[in-house]
């Protein structure tokens, strides 16, 4: 490969690179800026607690192969 053409596809490669970039620094600060600071919810280890069981009993009586 010729210089000239090594150098125009080290060009388009740092120019994707640079635009995957900055897609993915634009997309972390919007994802960062909409999230509320709020606090956990209460009944959040209720809930798993109860899926859990859940998850128990219908293991429990699945047929075995």
């Amino acid at each position: 490969m010729d210089p000239s053409m090594s150098r125009y596809m080290m060009r388009r490669q740092a120019a994707a690179l640079t635009v995957v970039m900055v897609s993915f620094v634009a997309t972390r600060l919007k994802r960062k800026m909409s999230e509320p600071e709020t606090q956990p919810d209460p009944l959040a280890p209720i809930i798993r607690e109860q899926n859990e069981q859940h998850t128990q009993r219908t293991l429990s009586l699945r047929p075995f192969h």
